[in-house]
């Protein structure tokens, strides 16, 4: 199909190629839900810093659907041997290595969403307007390029884990979709890796969902590449029943244009949230993270902590919420946003915030604006370090309780060269 005018231009003849891989319907009632839902208004708070005009949809096409994967055989690379299942995309096509034999032996579930499909999340239901964010969830649904769903079982124990890595090798808009369901008391780990490729305008309109039954333990990384022209638009959210235990570490580093928006609802008592968030922009681009910590029954615990270095003439804009229902009694929820500015002609904004409808509750939010230490700077030189060495010191030393909260060492080495690629 050819490019859209904007992101209105996805109408009913652009989603007719899609409608072949839509046997159950699913394709068809998500591009309805899209079509209804409203465009963000000028006057829109939400959405002033990073209009939807402002990305590619007029010069890129969605990729095709990829339809299902082809299995393949376990490589021994370092990237694989940590997990127990990898799929990998890119524009080839969909494999998936089944490293440990847990789909042979049906010990996961694992299913194409063009079959299978998934179970929609509940809204936010915060107050205001309808979230726009909820139309670019709508659109991935509808126009998705490769979609999946994940079933752990009850009480299994899979802590290696899946890794998901998409190559975006060729021009384009990608949209990739997971659906992950961890049942009761069970123990699963997944890593989805997106990079934008060398010479490839990279468009990512993603959209990743978790759903925890009561006692399940689950840990979630995801980080993106965005190389110089990369830009991205991401939904991601998660529900958790009682006594359920998610952590959620994600890393933005290069793009030009990025706007990501990950929440939780913790629904049922005893469910505990960790989140712990980096990015590393330059040049002139553009990034907004918007973050919901839903507390919507009592004795729930919520801990974010979000980090971003600026440099250059480049724009980070954080915009959070911690939200307590009426009955969410007895929470503990802290959410904090530190930035570094590396440039006069950087800018880092940061809009943490609460809506509070429950008594007898701690939550607590703050930010802090900064630049490096010269003090610091001054004593490493003097202690050998020439300035470039030093700066890039102190920014490991900024990077690093985040870095940490990453599972598997080698996601770890990966992520400490491409931060030091880009450091300043």
């Amino acid at each position: 199909m050819s490019a859209p005018s904007d992101i209105r231009g996805f109408d009913a003849a652009a989603f007719g190629p899609f409608a072949a891989a839509d046997p159950a319907g699913a394709r068809a009632a998500a591009f309805a839900r899209y079509a209804a839902l409203p465009l963000p208004a000028p006057d829109d708070e939400d959405w002033r810093h990073t209009p939807l005009a402002r990305f590619p949809f007029g010069r890129l096409a969605p990729w095709a659907p990829l339809g299902p994967p082809s299995p393949a055989a376990a490589t021994g690379d370092d990237w694989a041997v940590e997990f127990d299942l990898v799929i990998t995309v890119s524009g080839a096509g969909a494999r998936v290595e089944d490293r440990s034999g847990l789909l042979a032996a049906r010990r996961l579930g694992f299913q194409a969403l063009e079959t299978c499909p998934e179970e929609r999340s509940k809204p936010w239901n915060l107050p205001g307007p309808p979230d726009a964010a909820e139309k670019i969830e709508a659109l991935n649904a509808a126009f998705f390029t490769c979609g999946w769903r994940l079933d752990i079982p009850a009480a299994a124990e899979l802590a290696r884990g899946a890794l998901v890595r998409y190559v975006h090798d060729r021009s384009g808009i990608f949209l990739p979709r997971l659906a992950v369901r961890v049942g009761p008391r069970a123990r699963f780990a997944l890593v989805e890796w997106y990079e934008n490729a060398a010479g490839a305008e990279g468009f990512l309109v993603g959209a990743t969902q978790w759903t925890l039954a009561e006692g399940a333990r689950a840990e979630y990384a995801r980080v993106t590449l965005g190389g110089v022209e990369g830009a991205a638009l991401t939904d991601d959210r998660a529900r958790l029943a009682r006594d359920a235990a998610l952590r959620w570490t994600t890393a933005q580093i290069g793009g030009r244009l990025n706007r990501a928006r990950a929440g939780a609802a913790l629904e049922g008592p005893g469910a505990e949230f960790v989140q712990r968030g980096l990015c590393r922009i330059g040049g002139t681009s553009r990034h907004e993270r918007r973050t919901i910590q839903l507390h919507a029954a009592s004795d729930t615990n919520s801990n974010l902590l979000h980090k971003a270095v600026v440099a250059d003439e480049a724009q980070s804009v954080y915009r959070g919420v911690i939200a307590a229902r009426p009955g969410a009694v007895r929470i503990d929820a802290y959410q904090k946003n530190n930035n570094l500015v590396l440039d006069p002609g950087a800018r880092a904004t940061s809009m943490p915030g609460l809506l509070i409808d429950a008594d007898d509750l701690k939550c607590t939010h703050g930010a802090t604006i900064g630049s490096l230490d010269p003090e610091q700077v001054f004593y490493l030189r003097a202690r050998g370090l020439d300035e470039a060495a030093a700066r890039r010191l102190l920014l490991e030393g900024f990077y690093e309780d985040i870095l940490a909260a990453f599972p598997h060492e080698s996601l770890r080495a990966r992520l400490r060269r491409a931060l030091a690629d880009g450091a300043a």
